[in-house]
């Protein structure tokens, strides 16, 4: 069981350190971040700024190219071979040389400067070897004409400047030993005539950029690469993978088989950014080195490893993690010297409520506390003596109780929700002769010994049980010698669980017996009855027959006042004769054998109507009947019922010239409603109870013909058939009847 004290830490740990956590959190998650964020930073710039010094690199090598190739000792020079002066062209080619050698040990960066005439052939020559500049001798110029820089730019126009690929230089075709990557700037010579004059060339020394600014380490961990468009490496941490071009060493390596397609595709593309891969943040940026080519240009990448990235991130975490362990540990320390303070007089309390627990109501609550808590011992210790009195309360509330339900007449028993009985009182004991402890715990049909199998599905606590719905019936019970009405009912609680179901059993054994007299008494009255009735119809039938008599044999003796007496004696013996007849019906179809069939109550309904239009071929009346409509019953008992309905309706719309009779059915909560309806004078609903009472009648019989039995047979019918029959309507507003049947 949780402590009162765990649960106050938990809420205060919980109010503090949650919170506390939460930030210290999210203040690691934004630290980290911008620990990630600076360190990629300052790499994103060292890459930035080693590429555009390379970039500045590459442009002064072009000025510089531009600058001697219009320098005016060079165009003196060239003028001179022009003309053929001899003279003129030793001295200018020696202030040329002067020049190249000044310029070439000045600026260290480049391996030859020369001067290359239109048919190809060196002019001026200086080679750069340990940081001196040597003229070459005559002897040594060499014819360059084959060689694809002469060929490139001899073709340009004035102003453009070639660029040659960045690789190894070939002394007599082969690759220089060690080697010696070169990039060549060539741009065509022309003289004041504006007439091609050869070539001057620049061989750049690319050791100066590939290690002395690209190479150039602002980060510790930082790699640089640099690639052709091919994706060969120019410049490689391992030396064994540079030059691995076919025009160069031919290795074959190359970035594509170091790195990802999808990587490859995109740093290839000439497009600046950045990716990780293999545990690397990369940084690449396209270097353009031809200007007069924007689709020439070198990719320059640098590589930073994740650990070096995420190492201050560890770094902080690690001094960030011991502050906040230290922090957690002063916030529970001081959360358990404030529990334990608070919930000292708790402790207290729960003792005094232990006790009360187990009884004991007479020991008085004390803690000494002046805050809520002893405000709560006092009210505690109040409840202590309300709940004494309470449960004397509910123990007398209880026997109370107890000798009610053990009081009444009517046995009561309780079942759990498996049938099992649980309770019952003392009415059951009584009948079955039996003490509770007996009974108590056995299934419903072991109580009542219904022990067969076929029985058990009607016992009503079964049903109930497992319908969950009210369930009444009468029956014998054999093992208490009488036959009760039973009723069992669900029991559910506030949530709508069932619980178990409750049996009350009314004796009417006795009821029963009455019933049974009283069945005799009213079989033997209708006996009487129609005893009667048949006795009496020959007397009116010689009253009518004796009445007829006097009037066709005395009529010239008869004033008119004894004919018009002789008139109402056969009148009121017929209508005698045909209450008796509908008497006798009455009495037949309640007794009458029912055989059960299926019936077209639309085909029954039409032939009714037909045989009304037939007697009473000149009334135009519209008759509307549902198609297909059927039922099952008695179908001489229903066609009375139809012929009785149809009848009234018939006979109560006469005073209307465009009577409307329909038959249909209904659906009332899912069972069928049989109607016959009309547009007749109706009836008032204040009397609507009389209708189906025998000799009771609406309308006055002066006006419509009828004893008063119809209704009241039809009733009897539905009645047989266990259905209900009802009325609605208003005065000339027409009437509807309604039936169902099972």
């Amino acid at each position: 069981m949780s402590k009162i004290r765990d649960k106050i830490l938990v809420i205060f740990l919980s109010i503090v350190l949650i919170p506390l956590i939460i930030v210290c959190t999210f203040f690691a998650l934004h630290t980290s971040k911008s620990l990630k964020s600076d360190k990629i930073i300052d790499f994103q710039r060292t890459t930035k700024s080693e590429s555009e010094k390379a970039i500045e690199f590459l442009f002064s090598i072009e000025k510089d190219i531009r600058s001697l190739s219009s320098h005016l000792f060079l165009l003196n020079l060239i003028d001179a071979i022009a003309r053929k002066d001899t003279g003129q062209i030793n001295r200018w080619e020696f202030d040329v040389e002067i020049l190249f050698k000044t310029f070439s040990e000045c600026r260290g960066v480049y391996d030859q400067i020369r001067y290359i005439d239109e048919s190809g052939h060196e002019v001026v020559r200086v080679n750069l070897e340990r940081g001196y500049a040597h003229i070459a001798p005559h002897e040594e110029l060499q014819d360059k004409s084959h060689r694809y820089y002469f060929k490139e730019a001899v073709k340009l126009n004035e102003g453009d400047i070639y660029v040659s690929q960045l690789d190894l230089n070939r002394e007599h075709g082969e690759i220089e030993v060690p080697h010696k990557p070169m990039l060549r700037y060539a741009i065509p010579v022309f003289d004041r005539e504006d007439k091609n004059r050869g070539i001057f060339v620049l061989n750049v020394l690319a050791d100066f950029l590939l290690r002395g600014i690209l190479t150039h380490k602002h980060l510790k961990g930082v790699d640089s690469f640099l690639l052709d468009k091919e994706g060969f490496y120019l410049l490689h941490p391992e030396i064994s993978k540079q030059w691995g071009g076919p025009s160069d060493l031919n290795t074959g390596e190359n970035l594509k088989n170091d790195f990802p397609q999808g990587i490859v595709s995109v740093i290839l593309s000439g497009q600046s950014g950045d990716r990780f891969a293999n545990k690397q943040f990369l940084n690449f940026i396209p270097i353009h080195f031809d200007p007069s080519d924007n689709e020439r240009y070198w990719i320059f990448i640098e590589t930073l490893p994740k650990s070096i990235v995420y190492s201050p991130i560890h770094t902080f975490y690690i001094m960030f993690g011991v502050l906040v362990f230290m922090l957690i540990a002063g916030v529970v320390t001081s959360a358990l010297v404030f529990s334990n303070k608070l919930t000292r007089p708790i402790h207290k309390l729960v003792a005094s409520a232990n006790k009360i627990a187990k009884g004991n109501l007479t020991e008085k609550v004390t803690v000494e506390s002046k805050d809520e808590i002893g405000y709560l011992a006092n009210s505690f210790d109040t409840m202590r003596v309300e709940l004494g009195k309470l449960l004397k309360d509910i123990k007398d509330a209880r026997r109370d109780w107890e000798t009610t339900f053990d009081s009444v007449g009517d046995i009561i028993a309780i079942y759990d929700k498996d049938c099992t009985l649980i309770r019952s009182n003392k009415a059951l004991l009584n009948r079955l002769s039996v003490k509770s402890e007996e009974i108590i715990g056995k299934k419903c049909y072991e109580v009542f010994h219904h022990d067969k199998y076929e029985e058990l599905s009607k016992c009503p606590v079964i049903e109930t049980a497992k319908s969950m719905k009210t369930v009444t019936r009468e029956e014998e019970t054999p093992c208490m010698n009488g036959i009760f009405r039973i009723s069992v009912f669900p029991c559910f609680n506030d949530s709508g669980e069932f619980l178990g179901v409750v049996q009350v059993m009314m004796d009417i054994t006795e009821r029963k017996r009455e019933e049974g007299k009283l069945s005799m008494v009213n079989k033997e009255l209708e006996a009487f009855c129609y005893s009667v009735s048949h006795d009496l119809r020959a007397p009116l039938l010689n009253i009518d027959g004796f009445s007829k008599a006097l009037v066709e044999k005395f009529a010239d003796r008869l004033d008119s006042q004894g004919k018009d007496y002789l008139k109402r004696i056969g009148a009121a013996s017929r209508r005698m004769s045909r209450l008796i007849d509908d008497l006798r019906n009455l009495s037949r179809i309640t007794h009458s054998a029912m055989h059960g069939e299926t019936v077209n109550m639309s085909a029954m309904v039409q032939r009714i109507a037909a045989e009304l239009h037939e007697g009473q071929p000149e009334r135009q009346v519209e008759f509307v009947i549902a198609e297909g409509i059927t039922a099952n019953g008695d179908a001489s008992l229903l066609s009375v019922v139809l012929e009785n309905l149809l009848g009234n309706a018939w006979k109560f719309t006469r005073r209307h010239p465009r009577a409307r009779i329909e038959f249909g059915v209904a659906k009332d909560e899912g069972s069928r409603v049989y109607f016959v309806s009309d547009n007749g004078i109706g009836f008032d609903m204040a009397y609507a109870g009389k209708l189906f009472k025998a000799f009771q009648r609406l309308h006055d019989k002066t006006e419509f013909n009828g004893t008063g039995i119809g209704l009241a047979t039809v009733q009897r019918i539905i009645h047989r058939h266990g259905g209900r029959i009802w009325a609605e309507g208003a005065l000339e507003h027409g009437a509807t009847f309604y039936f169902t049947l099972t």
